[in-house]
């Protein structure tokens, strides 16, 4: 390994922007941010919605998010994000994967809301 020689002033100046460029680019932790809806996208995730024929999101994405190889981890993503994938699924606009777009298109406005606030806090 080759030595440096830097000056302490530089080496602050190193430091400090090493820091920095980590804190900046480190992914803002998820947070469920209405409250409201978490009980109702508890039940949708753990337990789906049988009378309009909803799986439980944690089936095939596990109790906690993790996912596996096959269906994708959702611990820690933002709320508005999946509800935004959700929508896609719903309308069509992300394509490929027929499960996730008939659980789009069975979803109601609200049981989105509520599932994506809940994976927020997952």
């Amino acid at each position: 390994m080759t030595k440096i020689n830097m000056s302490s002033s530089a080496r602050l100046f190193m430091s400090r922007w090493l820091w920095s460029a980590m804190v900046l680019c480190a992914p803002l932790p998820s947070v469920a941010a209405d409250a409201r809806l978490l009980d109702a996208g508890k039940q949708i995730y753990e337990d789906g919605n049988t009378e309009s024929g909803v799986p439980a999101c944690a089936g095939c994405h596990k109790s906690d998010g993790a996912g596996n190889k096959i269906f994708p981890r959702l611990s820690g993503l933002q709320s508005t994000y999946v509800l935004q994938q959700l929508n896609a699924f719903k309308t069509g606009r992300r394509a490929g994967n027929r499960l996730m777009i008939t659980v789009g298109q069975r979803l109601t406005e609200g049981e989105m809301k509520a599932v994506s606030e809940y994976i927020a806090g997952l």
